[in-house]
């Protein structure tokens, strides 16, 4: 008859290999990899800059990429909050004009228990003028400006 102190040795090693499994699926999971920057001087890496700065709240740097940036203001924001993930899903260009359709990934809910998510595309208009310029902006990414007191 066993003692109850003494673990089986397979059983311990079983026990920690399926540990470090989870463990690092959940660090794939919650941090995952980065992509790739694409090329800035292209139609879709221009794009991916422009989405960047506006999920990090760069608007100096996203108003940069833009063929008519407006002017700046005081409480600057976008709808970019429920975004999860975004995926050039096709990019067309013909001479100085292109188009960049982003396949993008959305989450809400504040309740952990209740949340949903979609996905829809978002179309983006360029034209070259030296660089690849953003002329139009699907309403999900546009710059928002509140104007206060």
């Amino acid at each position: 008859m066993r003692e109850p102190s003494k673990i089986d040795k397979p059983l311990l090693i079983v026990g920690v290999v399926v540990l470090v499994l989870v463990i690092g699926a959940v660090a794939l999971v919650v941090g995952g990899p980065r992509t790739a920057d694409l090329d800035r001087g292209t139609p879709a890496g221009t794009v991916q800059a422009y989405v960047q700065a506006v999920l990090d709240r760069d608007w100096d740097a996203a108003r940069a990429l833009l063929l008519e940036p407006g002017e700046p203001c005081r409480n600057e924001r976008s709808y970019e909050d429920e975004t999860v993930r975004a995926v050039v899903d096709r990019v067309d260009e013909k001479g100085a004009r292109a188009s960049v359709t982003l396949l993008v990934s959305f989450r809400g809910g504040d309740d952990p228990f209740n949340q949903y998510e979609w996905s829809d595309t978002q179309t983006f208009d360029l034209t070259r003028q030296g660089d690849w310029m953003i002329e139009q902006v699907p309403w999900r990414f546009q710059i928002l400006c509140e104007r206060g007191d």
